[in-house]
């Protein structure tokens, strides 16, 4: 019987890409009659075309390669069924819930190349009882944008640091309140869809809030004093007016068009993306010019002792399902492998506001695309750097359930109809009873 080697790479970024220097060595395979290298390349997108530079490298470096590519999101579904891919790649929160021991292949030194190459804390969320599970070809943070020409207007003095304090915040969105021009807000705590789930969150992390400490998933830490002062900053969001109107029917798409035509003072945003929003909203005529922008993490409360605000995050990682034949799980590993080294991080980084996990990605790191994006985008990377990032639980099973239930009180709380402490109550009790 034939045995098949498949590949089910989902692709969430949407960018171009452009080959590294240098020349990656071939991938190495064992010939035989009864092995055939099998690869199913899945585009969530859909843009097997777009795709291709990438596919046409993976077919140049393995020999006897045959691509087939399926449009559409269809891993899951192949995993419930029993006949799941060799390699699977999604987003973190994707593939940590097949977290399950005996189930995924336990990646180490033997099978991965250069683990020390990953920037510290970028494979942390992979592993699961100490063992790593997952590897991540991109990392995707998510920061707070300023609009430094709306902060001019009104007369707020922007500091010389890449965060402001729960204070200034305040301050900020006061002022834009009273002097801001017509239909413009401090920012927009969006709720209608899951973007807001984990991004969101990143309000709460420069009070202190955690949801795990210390890798222990057997309960959580959020219902703490730190969260209760997040929450109640967000709360005064509310009950003073400085977000736009009916956060439940907003959701992130949306947002971010708001934010480019420059209708708030911080707003959530990745790099790659923010400049090009505000390059739509001049070609539409909903604003004149492009304003002044600049990132920085979500505020921090030096005032209570906090020095850093760990950043939420997404992209793509990486994992290995067991086939019960070792030498099978060897050469996926491999794939695995290439599929995350730093040529391949290069190409895929590029034009999708993400950051490579390798130190040995072709400088500079972030998506660097022409000059105007250029020193916005190293300039995340540094405050990526400088905060870490939170642990969300991807490492459980049940990271899925932990944002859903946050979805729901997020609703009722930016609607103004929940208090802080009922909130952390009900999530509390609801992480642990998944846990």
């Amino acid at each position: 019987m034939k045995k098949f080697l498949s590949i089910l790479w989902i692709f969430i970024l949407l960018g171009g890409f452009a080959f590294a220097k240098g020349e990656p060595a071939p991938v190495a395979v064992e010939e035989g009659e009864d092995f055939v290298r099998f690869f199913e390349v899945v585009l969530f997108h859909g843009f097997a075309s777009y795709y291709q530079p990438v596919l046409d490298e993976m077919a140049r470096l393995i020999p006897n390669l045959k691509l087939t590519v399926v449009k559409g999101d269809a891993g899951r579904a192949l995993i419930a069924a029993g006949n799941p891919p060799n390699v699977y790649m999604a987003t973190p929160g994707g593939v940590s819930k097949y977290f399950t021991e005996g189930y995924l292949l336990e990646l180490d030194d033997s099978n991965i190349e250069n683990l020390a190459d990953y920037k510290p804390g970028t494979l942390d969320p992979y592993y699961r009882d100490g063992k790593l599970y997952g590897i991540p070809v991109c990392t995707a943070v998510d920061v707070l944008n300023i609009n430094l020409t709306l902060a001019e207007q009104v007369g707020f003095t922007v500091p010389d640091r890449d965060f402001l304090t729960p204070e200034e915040v305040l301050a900020f969105f006061e002022l834009i309140k009273t002097k801001g021009p017509e239909g413009s807000y401090g920012t927009a705590l969006y709720a209608a869809n899951g973007g807001s789930q984990t991004r969101n969150f990143g309000w709460l992390s420069g009070f202190g809030a955690r949801l795990f400490e210390d890798g222990d998933y057997t309960q959580t830490t959020i219902n703490s004093s730190e969260a209760l002062a997040g929450l109640n900053f967000l709360q005064k969001l509310v009950q003073n007016e400085y977000i736009e109107p009916f956060p439940t029917a907003l959701d992130d798409d949306e947002t971010l068009k708001y934010w480019g035509a420059g209708r708030y003072g911080l707003h959530w945003s990745r790099a790659g993306g923010m400049l090009g929003m505000i390059d739509n909203a001049v070609a539409a005529g909903i604003i004149d010019e492009p304003f002044k922008q600049r990132f920085m993490s979500f505020p921090v409360d030096v005032g209570a002792g906090q020095k850093v605000a760990p950043l939420t995050y997404g992209g793509m990682a990486g994992i290995v399902i067991k086939s019960g034949d070792a030498e099978l799980d060897k050469m996926a590993a491999r794939v695995l492998d290439y599929m995350t080294n730093d040529i391949v991080q290069t190409m895929t980084i590029r034009g999708g506001g993400n950051y490579a996990t390798r130190f040995s990605a072709i400088p500079p790191a972030g998506s660097c695309i022409g000059d105007p994006g250029c020193t916005e985008n190293i300039r995340v990377e540094a405050i990526w750097m400088a905060n870490g990032e939170l642990d969300l639980g991807y490492a459980t099973l049940v990271v899925d359930g932990i944002f859903d239930a946050w979805l729901m009180l997020w609703q009722e709380f930016t609607e103004g109809n929940l208090e802080p402490r009922d909130f952390l109550d009900q999530w509390e009790e609801a992480i642990n009873d998944l846990l």
